[in-house]
């Protein structure tokens, strides 16, 4: 069974244009508790997809840090970049459990809000770094639709 997390990038600085807003130093902090807490979970064979804005590159730098000890591949998705809960589908439908069996994915709100919501039937309101991990009730990644999952864990900074 695949296993997912859905996790909003840190909180980010203000007063640049909104694809280069950095990190804010509690944003770093925040995205290291979360990437602490991801500890528990056995990660071997996670892909990380991610938007290519600054704040998401950064979120996902500092997770990667964080899960070092785990095999982990990181693809930079151009379309990540504010994208609807379909896009984030179709990428969910590609991946192959064989080689994938855990994907984690850094993205901006309002899509990976409902993404969640698609997924799982509940709204979870995602502040900068929470981290959403969901109980897929599917064998291979290309069965993910609407309703399949619930959510296990909400983790929060």
């Amino acid at each position: 069974m695949p296993n997912l997390f859905i996790m909003r990038h840190g909180e980010a600085a203000n007063h640049y244009e909104d694809f280069n807003r950095p990190l804010t130093i509690k944003g770093s902090i925040d995205v290291g508790r979360i990437g602490e807490e991801l500890l528990q979970f056995d990660l071997n064979k996670t892909l990380i997809i991610s938007s290519t804005s600054v704040r998401t590159r950064e979120t996902t730098s500092i997770l990667l840090e964080k899960l070092q000890a785990y095999e982990i591949t990181v693809f930079f998705e151009d379309k990540g970049y504010l994208a609807t809960a379909e896009v984030w589908f179709k990428y969910l439908e590609g991946i192959n459990v064989k080689e994938f069996n855990t994907c984690i994915i850094v993205g901006h709100n309002p899509g990976i809000s409902q993404l969640v919501k698609n997924i799982t039937g509940e709204t979870i309101y995602m502040t900068p770094a929470t981290c959403v991990k969901v109980n897929l009730l599917i064998n291979e990644w290309n069965e993910i639709f609407a309703g399949v999952g619930n959510v296990n864990q909400v983790c929060t900074p």
